[in-house]
C-alpha cells in the first residue's frame, strides 16, 4: 500500500528514525489518537479514521516503531518507554496543540495506551481498548515462549518462531473480505514481514519487552 493512503500523512525524523503519522479532520475538533497492535501498521485503523473525521473529530495515527513505513531502531528495547517517547514525537509533529485527547489503543496498542494514560493522566480525556493487551498471563505461556519472552532463546530460532507466529496470523486473516477501505490485512501483513527489514527484529522485542503480561497493577492505577 502507498505511504500516503491516509490523508494527511507525513514522515517526521527523530532520534529513534523516521515515524510515518497520519493526521486529518477538522483543526477545531476534539482530538483522538489510534495507537494499532503489534503485527498490522496503522493503516488498519483506516476506515475508523475516516469515519470519525467525517464525524467532526481531529485523528492521529502512526506506525509504530518497526511497522509500517516507520523505521526499526536498534540498540533499545521497544517497551513502553520507547512508545511512549514515539506517542510525544507524533504529537509535537503537528501544527495543533495535543494537550489532551481521546487516546484508543488496539492488541498491543492498548497496553501502550494504558502505560501512557497512567503517567500521563492529566492529558487523557476517555481511554478506549479493543482486545487489548496489558492483562494476558505470562504464567499461561507455553515453556519455549516463556524462554523466548525472558531472551533464553538463540536468535535463529526467535526469528523462526516469529515467522511462524506470522504465518498464522497472515493464514487467519487470508479469508478475510477486504475492509471497508478496499484493502486486504493479510496481504499488507505479508508485505511488511517480506519487506520491512526491522519488522521481526521489533515484533520479536515487542513480545518480550512491550506492555503485553501481567501489568494488572498498571490496570487498576489508570481504572482509578
Amino acid at each position: 500500500y502507498p505511504p500516503n493512503i491516509l490523508p494527511g500523512s507525513r514522515l517526521i525524523t527523530t532520534p529513534h528514525g523516521t515515524i510515518s503519522v497520519s493526521e486529518f479532520g477538522p483543526a477545531h475538533g476534539k482530538k483522538i489518537l489510534l495507537v494499532h497492535g503489534i503485527s498490522t501498521p496503522s493503516v488498519v485503523f483506516g476506515s475508523l479514521a475516516t469515519a470519525l473525521a467525517a464525524d467532526g473529530y481531529r485523528v492521529m495515527t502512526f506506525d509504530l516503531f518497526g511497522r509500517g513505513y516507520s523505521d526499526a531502531p536498534v540498540g533499545v528495547d521497544y517497551d513502553e518507554r520507547l512508545f511512549t517517547t514515539e506517542i510525544f514525537y507524533a504529537l509535537y509533529s503537528s501544527p495543533l496543540s495535543w494537550d489532551r485527547f481521546s487516546l484508543v489503543g488496539y492488541s498491543l496498542g492498548g497496553g501502550i495506551s494504558v502505560a501512557f494514560a497512567a503517567h500521563f493522566a492529566e492529558r487523557i480525556e476517555s481511554l478506549v481498548l479493543f482486545a487489548p493487551a496489558g492483562i494476558l498471563k505470562g504464567s499461561k505461556l507455553g515453556l519455549l515462549l516463556k524462554l523466548a519472552r525472558g531472551g533464553w532463546v538463540p536468535k535463529a530460532l526467535e526469528t523462526y518462531m516469529v515467522g511462524k507466529q506470522l504465518g498464522v496470523r497472515t493464514r487467519a486473516h487470508a479469508g478475510d473480505p477486504l475492509s471497508e477501505d478496499g484493502l486486504d490485512y493479510g496481504k499488507i501483513m505479508g508485505w511488511q514481514a517480506r519487506e520491512h527489514k526491522g519488522f521481526a527484529m521489533a515484533f520479536g522485542s515487542s513480545f518480550r519487552n512491550g506492555p503485553i503480561y501481567d501489568r494488572e497493577e498498571e490496570w487498576r492505577e489508570v481504572g482509578k
